[in-house]
């Protein structure tokens, strides 16, 4: 399965590139060099989107839990208002 995901989006890269190159460039071009800063990010978001797809049930779960907790908004202002109020450092407490 990650085979196929790797080849297609160097297969969806490899064709984007030779458009690009067939029909905005001029002459003969050479392409421009891969750097650091622009290969980390994607790499990165490439990381992060094979994480979530593997690891679904776990977002998925948190996404439920969020969901439920927003539809009860009731509960909410019950636990802020709940509180007491925060004190200050060295300030006195309420009498």
């Amino acid at each position: 399965m990650a085979l196929l995901v790797v080849s297609g989006l160097a297969a969806i890269i490899a064709l984007m590139r030779s458009g690009v190159r067939t029909f905005w460039a001029q002459g003969n071009v050479t392409p421009p060099r891969l750097t650091m800063s622009e290969a980390v990010p994607v790499t990165g978001l490439l990381v992060f989107c094979i994480a979530l797809t593997l690891l679904t049930a776990p977002t998925l779960n948190y996404l439920a839990r969020t969901v439920d907790s927003l539809s009860r908004p009731a509960d909410q202002a019950a636990r802020v208002l709940g509180e007491p109020p925060a004190q200050r450092h060295g300030a006195e407490a309420p009498r």
